[in-house]
């Protein structure tokens, strides 16, 4: 039997404990465990998230800089003997903003981040390497023989691992491949690097306390052939640093520095020494200056040497324990330094000053004591819960971790809940206010008081414009969201009101109550509508189902009862739990409970059935979100934790396999009569050359083949599918004649007043609904425009501040949208050439972009997996979700304009109401990402296309978007 603390078990008895957006459908059951394991493709399955929300800044080992400063790449983790996971964190240093996290095992050693910012490289003290790409896919991961350091060439093409026992491996970055092996005699390595001409493979090490161990050694970088190894140190070198020049090597000496020649190995000289030992060194870019720390052994301190003199020139003094990573930007006016505070400070080299902290010392306060309850921000890239002892805490969930926490009530804050419009988060507490906050600040807005008892239980009605609160007073308050005022007092209730919801129209309000009872009220009134029986003690949590037919309730006598909204009366009882039922709701059409009995499990409401799922915790779940897209859970439990769970969904059924091409596709577009697909994939032979094939889906075969020279980067097929536009390296954009199978036209401008120019680079092309125009997104941030008619370049239109990735034409051709690399997507006006209105709330790089067959409303798609709906005239955002995880590929409109289609990293295909943004349906496709979609004009089917060169055909799951007949 669980131990919990006789208080914690009185407060929570009382508590509202369910903060969250509802979902689809309803349910009755079966008493026992034995869950049936036929698979319902209504039905989600869920598994344990292994990122977690609550963490504790790590000690930083590694250091490192993309070679502009875009992005600074910092590993953390615990010491070889304390064990523990680590990981890796990527920064956009310009905006201070954390971009990615990575996870490993146990405490990482050191980080690199390729030259261009596009890789980044880790290992860990459990012996693993790692090497993906940033915010992608994972290109190694090895686990080798003993804990390694690792470094990039400077030309960013190869990745080299030393280990302490005497391996030292390579690979060729592009493909992740393993690389022929440096000659000559190795020895246990702490440290391997570059010279930054790439000329030399340096690394360090040796045997602890052993006169004459090898403790450095050279190689030729292009020959791979030793060139020379020195013993003339006692004990292991841990780390060195080579000159901006490539001709001085520095290596720690005691209390100073040794400085060698590299090409030969001779000493030159050694620095002024300090009082305290130095491990660790690093040359300032520029070559003035050396940097150095004791790692393990010192004071926190970093002592400067001037590299003309040798002598002290400086320190820089504020971490409170040893110093263990160093790094300086390219232009050497800032250092990074980090180490076993936990910290991660920037430093002014000139004024030696600190300027700045990425990671602060000490952790995001975390709550003493057991969250009373949890929610989901409307647009689900963040949560927040309130705790027993008062405080708020809002986490951020890509990349997982603490936002911000404060003291929000002066007794335990009991209800939480989200602002539609997320703008602004309220809290309930056992002080008996509620209070208002700034999600972006934490700020208070507003406290309200007027309850004699303890709020426990908050809900929004779907305008955002009331709030509902419940108490222990007995009371339903019913206040103003805008100005705080309180509109009205709903009474008949004998015990706690536990839990709050509105309807989906906001018609109604349903109680739960620990009076046994469920009551229905019409908010505008305040009127009872109907007072419903049926729970033998108290009632905990309650939800209504995505239609709105039903109303389910969990209890404290373990049961959970569906209800007929409209009749009142009691549809069936779902049993299974054998504990109190502390909060049901639905994720998407599958309901989900969770129980002080420690299980979370997951019903099929329209079978009155138990399925797949029962997890065991550890301690009694208290709190249950729900993410709106309805595939992501947040469980607290009566340990002070949170717990992140994920929808397995099931595999789709095609309605037929159209192909399995084995080349992989760079970029493909299918035929207006969705019979013939044209797809580009990497070319055989040497050189970068593309095939470009125009495959028969109906008939099977091929139509037609061209062979380009270079990798093609995008393709279009004009309306009639008579022409096929290609970008192609350089400046390259070709026509070429579907039927003929031959090249028409290079349109290069000639026609046109000026020439492109040589550095232009197409990233996307799309022709408007006549054909009769070409839009190509290039390099060097313009998108240009072409009549295909007059074969001419006839405008140009400037505004990102990036590459333009992806373009669409509006159905009327008169308008063009545009999605950049810049995180900003922007409506033009074609005539006028101006834009008409920038989208520019987007948390990712935008891949895909679309208009709805009306021209009202434009969609983006983003690397983050966020899809984004925007009204296309006045450019304001109208709804936003979470689509994926991972990157969102693709986004399509319905034929008829009600559906909106996703695609993803994650293998799914997303089925939206376009109109509200509600999840209608998800499936998985194919065993890999979903590159592409396309829809038959019916709108009955669509086809996928993987990246595997898989091509499926789909039948229209049978969902019910808002407005449907």
């Amino acid at each position: 039997m669980r131990s919990v603390p006789a208080e914690w078990l009185l407060k929570v008895a009382v508590a509202g404990l369910l903060c969250f957006r509802f979902g689809h459908s309803s349910a009755e059951g079966q008493d026992n465990d034995d869950f049936d394991p036929r698979a319902d493709t209504n039905t989600l399955r869920f598994e344990r998230d292994p990122a977690q929300l609550i963490s504790t800044p790590a000690e930083i080992s590694g250091l490192a800089f993309s070679a502009g400063d875009e992005f600074l790449a910092a590993s953390t983790g615990s010491s070889q003997n304390e064990g523990g996971p680590g990981e890796v964190r990527i920064w956009d240093f310009a905006q201070k903003k954390e971009l990615a996290t990575y996870p490993s095992q146990r405490g990482d050693l050191n980080v690199a981040i390729s030259p261009d910012g596009r890789r980044v490289a880790w290992s860990s003290w459990s012996g693993d390497v790692w090497l993906r790409e940033v915010g992608g896919a994972e290109l190694v991961h090895e686990l080798l023989d003993a804990p390694a350091r690792i470094a990039f060439s400077p030309d960013g093409r190869t990745l080299v691992a030393a280990t302490e026992h005497f391996q030292l491996r390579s690979w060729d970055v592009a493909s992740g491949k393993p690389l022929e092996k440096f000659a000559g005699e190795t020895f246990p390595f702490f440290w391997v690097g570059f010279s930054p001409d790439g000329k030399y493979l340096i690394a360090c090490g040796g045997k602890e306390f052993e006169a004459g161990g090898a403790t450095i050694a050279v190689w030729d970088a292009a020959t791979r052939q030793q060139l020379y190894r020195l013993s003339d140190n006692i004990g292991r070198v841990f780390y060195a640093a080579i000159s901006p020049d490539s001709k001085t090597l520095a290596t720690g000496d005691g209390h100073a520095i040794v400085l060698r020649d590299l090409t030969s190995g001779n000493r030159r000289g050694k620095t002024e020494e300090t009082s305290r030992p130095i491990v660790r060194v690093e040359f300032s870019p520029d070559g003035t200056l050396l940097a150095g720390a004791g790692d393990f052994k010192n004071d926190g301190v970093v002592t400067l040497w001037d590299t003309a003199s040798g002598n002290v020139v400086g320190t820089l003094a504020g971490h409170e324990r040893d110093v263990r990573a160093l790094a300086f930007t390219h232009d050497s006016r800032l250092l990074a330094t980090g180490g076993g505070d936990r910290s991660l400070r920037l430093w002014n080299v000139a004024t030696r000053q600190q300027v700045g902290t990425l990671q602060e010392p000490n952790a995001l306060a975390a709550p003493k004591s057991a969250f009373l309850a949890v929610t989901y921000s409307p647009d689900g890239t963040s949560v927040a819960a309130a705790a027993e002892d008062g405080q708020v805490s809002i986490y951020r969930l890509a990349p997982p971790g603490p936002v911000r926490s404060w003291p929000a009530h002066t007794d335990a804050a009991s209800a939480i809940a989200f602002s539609p419009d997320g703008q602004t988060l309220v809290s309930g507490g056992y002080d008996k206010t509620i209070r208002f906050w700034n999600t972006a600040t934490g700020e208070q807005i507003r406290s309200l008081t007027g309850h004699g008892g303890w709020v426990v239980s908050l809900a929004f009605s779907p305008d955002g414009q009331t709030l509902a609160s419940g108490s222990y007073d007995r009371s339903i308050r019913l206040w103003s969201a805008a100005n705080g005022l309180e509109l009205r007092t709903l009474a008949g209730h004998s015990a706690t009101v536990r839990s709050l919801v509105f309807s989906r129209d906001g018609k109604l309000l349903a109680s739960g109550a620990a009076d046994h009872t469920l009551r229905l009220w019409d908010p505008t009134s305040g009127q009872e509508q109907a007072k419903l029986v049926g729970h033998e003690s108290g009632v905990r949590s309650i939800a209504f189902a995505p239609g709105g037919r039903q109303l389910v309730s969990g209890g404290d006598d373990g049961k959970i009862k569906v209800w007929n909204v409209s009749s009142r009366e009691l549809v069936g009882t779902l049993s299974g739990h054998n504990d109190i039922v502390s909060a049901v709701g639905f994720a998407q059409r599958t309901l989900v409970s969770i129980s002080w009995d420690m299980r979370i499990r997951t019903w099929d409401i329209e079978a009155m059935e138990p399925r797949g799922n029962l997890f065991t915790e550890p301690t009694p779940l208290v709190a249950l979100a729900i993410a709106p897209e309805g595939r992501r859970l947040l469980t607290a439990s009566g340990d002070q934790g949170l717990a992140l769970w994920r929808a397995t969904i099931p595999d789709g059924r095609p309605l037929e396999q159209l192909g399995q091409f084995k080349a992989t596709p760079l970029c493909a577009a299918l035929s207006p009569d969705g019979e013939s697909l044209a797809m580009a994939s990497v070319g055989k032979g040497p050189g970068e050359k593309t095939d470009l094939v125009g495959y028969d889906l109906a008939g099977g075969g091929e139509r037609y083949r061209l062979s380009l020279r270079g990798r093609l980067r995008s393709l279009a097929l004009a309306p009639k599918g008579d022409l096929v536009a290609l970008a192609l390296p350089g400046n390259q954009l070709l026509l070429a004649d579907v039927a003929g199978t031959r090249e028409l036209v290079a349109l290069d401008g000639e026609s046109s007043d000026a020439r492109l120019p040589t550095n232009v680079r197409f990233e996307d092309v799309a022709f408007s609904a006549d054909g009769k125009l070409l839009a190509a997104g290039s390099l060097d941030h313009s998108i240009r425009i072409f009549n295909l008619e007059q074969r001419a370049l006839v405008g140009t239109l400037s505004g990102h501040v990036d590459t333009v990735l992806s373009l669409a034409f509006s159905p009327d051709g008169r308008r063009l949208v545009s999605g950049g690399k810049d995180r900003t997507a922007i409506v033009w006006d074609l005539a006028s050439g101006e834009k008409q209105s920038t989208l520019s709330r987007h948390s990712g790089t935008i891949d895909s972009v679309v208009w709805s067959p009306d021209g009202k409303t434009v969609a983006t798609a983003c690397a983050s997996g966020i899809c984004n709906v925007w009204n296309a005239d006045d450019g304001s955002l109208l709804w936003t979700r979470l689509g994926h995880q991972g990157a969102a590929n693709h986004v399509r409109f319905s034929p008829n304009g009600k559906l909106l289609v996703t695609t993803g990293d994650d293998r799914l295909v997303s089925l939206w109401d376009a109109t509200t943004g509600e999840p209608l349906s998800s499936l998985v496709c194919h065993a890999v990402a979903v590159q592409s979609l396309w829809f038959s004009a019916d709108g009955k089917s669509f086809i996928t296309l993987g990246r595997n060169g898989e091509v499926r055909r789909w039948a229209l799951p049978p969902v019910e978007p808002s407005g449907a007949d």
